[in-house]
Order: C-alpha cells, then structure tokens, then sequence
C-alpha cells in the first residue's frame, strides 16, 4: 500500500490507517477513531484522474458532481481504496469533509516526551543544536495542508517530501507545535551508527570494464553518466582512487557537503527549504577540492578531516584503483563504478560513535536529490548507518519519507533514481528479542531480561533504551525490576500509562511510557534507563515482566538500541534484525556474505537478518562484506615505495555489502537511464546468484541470492540516453512532490485557478502538455533544445515556485536570462506542434514575464487584482 499513499492526502491517509485498524481489532479495542468513521465505511473525497466518471464508479466511488474536468466530488467505499489508488488514471484523492482533532498522546513519539520531560538535560546532547542562537530539536514531523504554520510558529523546514517534513523546533516550542491542529505525528530524531579486488571479481562485475582506463568501450559499462551519492562519514577525497586517472590533478568528486562543520564567512553553507541557511555545514565544490589537493596545507581550503568509513564504503562503490598500494600496481583495487560521478555528504558524527541523525539523512538526501536534477542525471544514494528502535515494520517517518522520495522522485519522475541500505550488523549482537505472551495473565509473566555491563570508555554510551511492540488487539502489563530491587517509585505500567522511578543504588532514572494503539496497529512500550551521568546505570541482569491481560495471546518484538551497554539475556534471536531505515518498503536492503577463509560463502554471523515485524522478506540480495580491501583514509606511509604504502584496508560489515549493489545499480542506469527503482531491483533480484548456502530462495538471510553485477546488466535493455524531464510525467504529476500545498484551499494554486486568466492559464498547460511530452521524448531534435536550453532546471523553478511561494523566480540562469532560455524551447516547439498548441504557447509566453524575477505569490496577486479592478469599474458604472 505504501506505493500509493503518496496520492492520499495526509488526512485520507489518517484515516484509512486508522479503518485498517478497526477492521482488524473491532472497535472496542481502539482508543480513538477518526469521527468519519464513527458514520459508516464511505467518505467525502475529491478525486483528480484522468479516467472518466464511468470508469471510477466501478470501483465504488459515487461521484455526486464533476468540478471541472478531470476532478470529480463524492464519496469513496474505503474497502475499496487500496485497489481504486492503484489505478494509474487516478492521480490524487483529497478528504472532503472536516479534519479530526487527534489527542496529543497518538502525537508524540516517547522518546520527544522523555526530552520534553528533560529539557534541560537534552538541551546540551547530540539530539539537540543551535538555530538563530536558540536550542532546537531536530525532529521528523507528519502534517496537514501547507508546511507554512511550521515556519510561523519560529522552526526551521529543512526538507519537505509529501507531508512528511524535517524540521528543527525551538525546545521551548515543542508544547506548541505538538497542540497545533495541522500536526499529525511527531518522531525526534533516530541516531545512526555505522553499519576490493577479489570482491569485485566475486560478484562477476570485473568483465563490464577495460583493465585499465579508459575503462570504458563497446558493450563496457561503468557508471559513466551516473551520479553515486555517498552518505557517510569523512571522506579522503583526495585518494587516487578518486581522481581522474588522466590527470591527478581533477577529481571526480564533483561535491562534498560536510554538515558537521561550524560555517565561516565566505563558505558556501546549505539552505532550508525557504532559502534560509542552515545553522551548520559546507559545501565545497570540485573546484574547490581541486585547490585543496594542490595546497601546501589543503585545511586551509577545505576543513574537511577524512576520519571514518566513507572512503573504504566510496572505494568499493565508485573507486577507478589508479592509486598503487598494498604491493600492488594501479588498478588492481578497482571498484564496481570506476567512471561514475561522485557527491559525498559527511552525516554529523557524535561523541559516541553515532554517524547522524534522521533528518540529517533526510536532508542529505534532499542535497543530493537537487544536485542530481540540476546536472540532470541518474542517481544512486548509498547509506550504510541505521538504527535499532521502532517498530522494524516501515511505519517509521524516515522510512516513510524514503519511500516517498522514491516514489515521487527527482523532478516528479521515479526514472533513474534508486536509494541502497545496508542490513546492518546486529545479526549476533542479542539486540532483539521475540516470544508470545499468553492471554487471560496463563502461568507467570514472560520474563524479558536483559544484561547490563558496566563502560569499558568513557565515550561509551550510559544511557539505556528498550523498544517493545505488540498486537493492537492484546494489553500488556509490565513490571521492572533493576538487579536488587532497590527503588523508589512506580515501577508498573499499564497501556496509557507514563511513569517514572529511580533505581537508587546508582541513581538512574526509569521511565515506562506504555502506549496505546500507533496507527500501525501495534501497542508500544518504550522504556528509557537514565544513567547519572557521567556514572552508569546498575549491571547485571535487570527484569521485564510482561503480563497479557486479555483473552488474545500476542507476539512481542523488542529492540535495545545499537551500541548500548545492554543485551537480551533470554528469547533473543538473530531474525528481525535488519537495522531501520532499511525495513522500508522500497529501499533496497543488502545482506553480507563471506568470499574468504573457512566460512566462504557463507553468511557472515553478524549480518543483519529479516523477516521485518510485518513478515515482509529483507534484504532484497546480498553481497560481499567480509574482509573487502578498500581505500583507507589514513594511508600508511613510511617504505620505499608507492606500490608498498598501505593506500587499502581490508574491513568488515554490511556497510561494505551495500556499496557493490550501489556500484551494480549505477552500471544498469548508465545502460538504461530510464530504469526506476522497482526495475533495478527487480533486475538485481532476478539474477541473483543461488547456490548450496543460500539455500531456497528468497529467504531472510540472502534475500534473492548473491549479487550478480554483470548478470543483471544483461538483463536489461539499452535505454534511450535523454534523461527524464517533465513532460514525461503523467498529469498532474508535478504537483506530487508536495501536492497538499497546492490543492489546499486558499493556496497559492487554488487563488490562481479561481480567477478567470489563472483558470486559462491553468489550462493551457493541463489541454497541451501531452503534445509537448510526446514530442520532447520522440524527436532528437527537440529533446536536444530542451537540454540544452536547461528544460529540466526551468521545471525545477517552476515547481519552487508554486512550492515555495514566497521565493522569487531567478531572473538568471547560470548567468544566462532564464527568459531567454525559454524563448528558445518556445521558438523550437512551435516547428512541430499543431496551432492549437501553438496558440496556447503564445498566451503563456505572454504571461511569463509577470513571473520572473517575482514571487508566485505577487504572480497570483495580480490576477486577483485585476478582478478588483473590474469590480471597481463595474461599480462606478
């Protein structure tokens, strides 16, 4: 369903969730249910398709009035949802009637509710970071209609995809964004942690290139054309294997946004989704880098320090091996994208180990997003962190806005653009925990332990954090009880209670939020120990006891958070184990499997391991992770020769299984630009390698098999070499990337269209674009006009616009007027399109000057004083 959803909006999604939930439990067992449904399965929609009324009505949407063409009003079964969305003429479906007040306890994640307990705590950890001199939360937030109250009520929008933004909240408006009426959820920020040569050959990809440069040639692919995003940790973008091998002097990065770095004047610093700059970051060009690596002292251009395990992930990924090393010539360290383009975003790394938070994530895929469609060209994100609470099932906010992203795509079009996950490494780390807990309180409580271990540094982690998810339809009562008992305070919970007692021998603070019914329909326990820092909470075995008050027995999932000082102690289990975001729906998951040594073959014992807690089958493949020779960061220096320095480092994980498959899907774009992320995984599926350790497949160890490179080049045919653009898009596609903001009533799009030029307007471009689109994708001619007069950017602009109404149209162009660009594709079009069209350009090319330079806002205003106008004249007379 969640392929889908994006074409809800966010108060049908509401409550199409909240049916599914009613449907399965009964409403006795909800704890708050959407007043729609308190009349019945049918509810007031507006749906915008390109199929006619008789088509809709056979999937039991009685329209009661046609709008206007292509917008119908009435209502819909919500039974029949689920199959009435998937249809491709539907484009869009809109709740028609009031929105519901949702209590604030479905709101609020419990981890935001132990910072807003804590604030004064939480003010100096890594959770927490200055915006405009004032302490902020970095949040991931779920919202009705525009975005724009967010900005009202003082927090910063980084990144919007749908109607799921991150957002960072001044700690002192937390209260107040929670109460706002257009919040539906809010989840603070999840903090991630880190997830050649024979290995290239191992997975058949060796055979696709040239032994050495020029790599490529006749039937060669090697991710020539193609941008590999890499988001990670620091990056010694100065390796030779990052360089171009004809000239060491260039690189092939063509940016590197560091978000960790304090900015200075003169840096070239991020913005948010207004055109406000970030509070932290750098972008640094390739020109940039290129100063850099001719420096004497190459910090004095570019503060970037490389430490951590970027370099090693980008040289299994995109690495050209032109760098000698390790007693080995040039090329002998090759990656599986030895030609491809390269952008590198460090993520912020914390004190104590953690590589970003989610929306630094989110943000840095946005940053990655954009420089893709302006270069316009395919993209591949490679993100090897994740982390270990939720509910391991997709309904996370960053794995929702992950499979938005994937969805909806760059400039509105899923074409070649995939985003690839590591599985994680907590295979054998005794992090989750699953048992059934009988019904009706049979027998003594199921005991969950887990053990306890004092630091052994004194950036180790003191806080303690344990994620319980169950069935909606079961209550469970639970007790804690720290090694010797001795507390004080409420050590019990029931669902709906929040309590908090100290565990006084080192003075911890417990808190139990016992939550009642999430809109994934599971139950939630969240249990936070609070060390007294810099102490550590008790070791030894601490005891959950869990009792099931109701006649339906229910499985329970638990999580204790990565890097902890804590393990299961009973029920754990290496199933259930892949590390989130990689849970979500679309993202391709990768397992990692041994090529070396007595295990060869093998999956390695950390690997993570599906299914997900919705029996969903995870990783999709897997491929090699286990002692992969790589570029390290810190070469070895110190012998007599270049050939003898160690420039590679031999390194273990599912973060270097996942950057093969990176490497692989920017070889299938370059053959076919056009492939979507469904095609490239499906390609990679397809042709995964089986053998007699992955057994029957797909499975929850090696997904479909072993990735196969050249396997699934094969598969795949040559596509045409002009990327997407906009008239590619099926109607009202544009307007998906955040279409509530635009269909809302007294937005921007919706004043424009209520008066009668904006209505006209509106129209020209809804009655001709499929002319257009037809002949941009056929005839080489037009399609060459269109990029080279910068099509794909004007698209971009013309979507902020209506975005983002308040900035201003440029009036340039990479120094070009952005009218004069225009005029160009105008003047080309009009060789081939029938008059109607031509006319219809005409009209538009008139009012285009009205927009440049302006706002969308001062666009739309002056049409609607042309109505006052009329009106005052009509009055005089």
């Amino acid at each position: 369903m969640s392929k889908f959803l994006h074409k809800l909006d966010s108060e049908l999604q509401l409550i199409y969730k909240n049916y599914l939930n009613l449907q399965k439990l009964g409403k006795k067992r909800m704890d708050w249910l959407h007043p729609c449904l308190l009349e019945g399965d049918k509810v007031p929609v507006i749906v915008i398709s390109t199929a006619n009324q008789v088509e809709l009505e056979k999937y039991q949407f009685n329209v009661d009035k046609l709008e206007e063409k292509g917008t119908f009003s009435g209502t819909l079964q919500l039974g029949k949802i689920e199959e009435f969305v998937s249809l491709k003429q539907v484009l869009f479906i809109k709740f028609a009637g009031e929105p519901a007040d949702i209590p604030i306890s479905i709101k609020i994640d419990p981890r935001l509710k132990v910072i807003m307990n804590k604030p004064n705590k939480y003010a100096t950890k890594k959770e927490t970071g200055k915006s405009g001199g004032v302490e902020s939360l970095g949040v991931l937030l779920k919202f009705r209609g525009s975005y724009e109250f967010l900005t009202v009520l003082g927090c910063q929008v980084i990144s919007v995809v749908g109607n799921i933004a991150a957002v960072r909240i001044p700690i002192d408006k937390i209260v107040s964004v929670a109460n706002h009426p257009n919040v539906i959820r809010i989840e603070t920020n999840r903090s991630y942690s880190p997830d050649l040569d024979e290995t290239v050959e191992h997975v058949n990809a060796h055979n696709l290139r040239n032994d050495s440069p020029p790599f490529s040639g006749t039937g060669k692919f090697t991710g020539k054309g193609v941008i590999v995003g890499i988001i990670d940790s620091g990056f010694q973008y100065s390796h030779g294997v990052f360089r171009d091998p004809a000239d060491s002097s260039k690189s092939r990065v063509l940016f590197l946004y560091d978000q960790s770095l304090d900015q200075e004047p003169g840096d070239n610093i991020p913005i948010d989704m207004i055109g406000n700059p970030l509070p932290k970051g750098v972008i640094y060009t390739k020109e940039q880098l290129e100063s850099a690596m001719a420096a004497e002292d190459p910090l004095t251009v570019v503060r970037h320090r490389p430490k951590g395990h970027g370099t090693r992930v980008a040289g299994i990924a995109v690495g050209n091996g032109a760098q000698a090393g390790n007693c080995h010539g040039s090329y002998h360290y090759v990656g599986v994208a030895p030609e491809a383009d390269i952008i590198l975003v460090r993520l912020i790394t914390g004190s104590t180990g953690q590589l970003g938070t989610s929306d630094n994530l989110v943000e840095a895929i946005t940053f990655l997003m954009r420089k893709a469609e302006e270069a316009d060209k395919p993209l591949v994100i490679n993100i090897s962190q994740g982390d270990n609470l939720g509910a391991h099932d997709g309904s996370s906010l960053v794995e929702e806005m992950i499979d938005l992203f994937l969805l909806l795509g760059i400039n509105e079009s899923s074409k070649g653009f995939t985003i690839v996950k590591s599985a994680g490494n907590l295979g054998n780390k005794k992090r989750h925990a699953e048992t059934n807990v009988p019904a009706n309180n049979a027998g003594a409580p199921v005991e969950l332990k887990i053990n306890v271990v004092p630091p052994k540094n004194s950036d180790d982690q003191r806080d303690i954090e344990i994620d319980i998810w169950y069935d909606g339809a079961s209550d469970l009562d639970i007790e804690i009880v720290p090694p010797g008992g001795n507390i004080t305070g409420t050590n019990t919970a029931s669902p709906g209670d929040n309590v908090s007692f100290t565990e006084d021998t080192k003075n911890s603070t417990i808190t139990i939020d016992s939550q009642t019914l999430q809109t994934n329909g599971k139950k939630r326990i969240f249990i936070d120990i609070d060390a007294n820092n810099p102490d550590h909470s008790l070791s030894g075995v601490w005891t959950m006891k869990l009792t099931n008050t109701t006649a339906t027995a229910t499985d329970i999932h638990a999580y204790i958070e990565r890097d902890q000082l804590a393990t299961f102690s009973t029920f754990f289990t290496k199933s259930g184990t892949i590390s989130i975001p990689g849970t979500a729906e679309l993202i391709i998951t990768v397992g990692n499997h041994t090529t070396k040594g007595k295990s060869s073959g093998g999956l390695y014992t950390s690997s993570g391991r599906g299914p997900t807690s919705d029996n969903r089958i995870k990783p999709e493949i897997s491929a090699p992770g286990t002692n992969v020779y790589s570029a390290r960061h810190d070469p070895d220096a110190g012998s007599c020769c270049d050939c003898c320095y160690d420039f590679y480092i031999a390194k273990t994980g599912t973060s270097y299984s996942a950057p093969h498959v990176s490497g692989a899907a920017a070889l299938l774009l370059e053959k076919n630009p056009e492939l979507d992320n469904d095609e490239i995984r499906q390609a990679l599926m397809d042709t995964a390698v089986t053998d007699s350790f992955t057994a029957a497949v797909p499975n929850n160890k090696f997904g479909a098999g072993k990735l196969d490179v050249q396997a699934a080049v094969d598969s795949v045919a040559v596509g045409i070499t002009m990327n997407s653009s906009f008239f590619e898009r099926e109607r009202f596609q544009t307007f998906n990337l955040n279409p509530e903001p635009l269909f809302a009533k007294n937005s921007p799009i919706s004043r424009l269209t209520e008066t009668p030029k904006g209505k006209e307007l509106y129209g020209l471009l809804l009655g001709n674009y499929r002319e257009i689109r037809d002949l941009v994708n056929t005839n080489k001619r037009m399609a060459t006009i269109w990029h080279r007069n910068k099509g794909p950017l004007l698209v971009h602009h013309l979507n902020r616009a209506s975005l983002l109404p308040s900035v201003a149209v440029p009036t340039k162009i990479e120094g070009t007027p952005l009218i004069q660009y225009l005029t160009n594709i105008v003047s080309g079009l009009k060789n081939y399109v029938s008059p109607k069209t031509c006319e219809a350009l005409n009209k538009a090319m008139e009012e285009v000057p009205h927009l440049i330079g302006n706002t969308f806002n001062q666009f739309v205003s002056r049409y609607e004083e042309m109505i006052l106008e009329s009106d005052k004249m009509n009055a005089h007379v």
